[in-house]
């Protein structure tokens, strides 16, 4: 950034100062950045809109102490953020079909963008897109035989991917890697690529409101105890509106990062 006092050529001054300011609401000013840079809308997925007004954020700035002898006075040195995006809005009217439409698609909840490495699920700083699939058993569908001798002891049958299995065997939906008995937010990189999933609870159906943030400091002992890993665990509680006016689908997004990263800097 560049600025030049608007004095003529021959003047001189002491000093320029400059006030750097912020919107009020955490990570509003890298919402659009973010979604112009990492996800312009040949990169999103299909039908997903993204509200950048809507987000749910914590950020800081660091800086250091400057060389001008005045009050206050510092150099910034860097800014962090954790944010999540939320999709425009869902089409479906309760939670119970949204649960059984997320078995033929799952649901793009919106986008998770952090300068913030992850221990779980254990990810590098980056942009992610994030959906949500019910429990339930995958989609599945018959494979076509493959002809063997009549004397053979069964028939085989030939999976999506090509592999082989017994009479009767049905192919099931290669694309997810997880289990399906547990209601799952899958992450996916900006080519579309799952890279991470996380068991989450069922959302709730609620009156619209602000997205809001929970910390939560795991012990090493305890994490030992638990085998998990020890850190921060920062758990968002974000709403994805849907057809009916005022009211939206609540749904807990858990992550961790390092421990005692975030303290009272941030804003949350």
């Amino acid at each position: 950034m560049t600025t030049r006092r608007n004095t003529a050529r021959f003047q001189s001054t002491d000093g320029l100062g400059m006030r750097c300011t912020a919107s009020t609401t955490p990570g509003l000013d890298i919402a659009e950045s973010v979604l112009r840079a990492d996800l312009p809308p040949s990169r999103r997925p299909k039908d997903t809109f993204y509200v950048a007004d809507n987000i749910t954020a914590l950020d800081r700035w660091t800086s250091t102490a400057g060389t001008a002898d005045v009050p206050g006075y510092r150099v910034i040195e860097s800014y962090d953020y954790l944010a999540f995006i939320p999709n425009e809005k869902l089409n479906i009217t309760s939670v119970m079909l949204l649960k059984d439409r997320s078995h033929e698609t799952p649901h793009e909840l919106g986008a998770f963008s952090t300068t913030m490495p992850l221990l779980e699920p254990e990810l590098p700083a980056g942009t992610y897109t994030l959906s949500w699939r019910a429990k339930g058993e995958f989609k599945v569908m018959e494979s076509p035989e493959v002809e063997e001798p009549a004397e053979a002891a069964g028939k085989e049958m030939r999976n999506q991917d090509g592999g082989a299995g017994a009479e009767g065997e049905l192919a099931i939906e290669p694309e997810f890697p997880f289990s399906p008995d547990k209601d799952t937010l899958i992450i996916r990189d900006l080519a579309g690529e799952i890279v991470a999933w996380i068991p989450v609870p069922e959302p709730k159906e609620e009156r619209l409101a602000p997205g809001r943030t929970k910390l939560k400091e795991i012990k090493p002992e305890a994490a030992a105890k638990a085998g998990t890993k020890a850190g921060t665990e920062v758990t968002f509680e974000v709403y994805v509106p849907y057809s009916r006016s005022n009211k939206g689908f609540l749904f807990e997004i858990p992550v961790l990062v390092k421990g005692g990263v975030i303290d009272d800097n941030w804003r949350k």
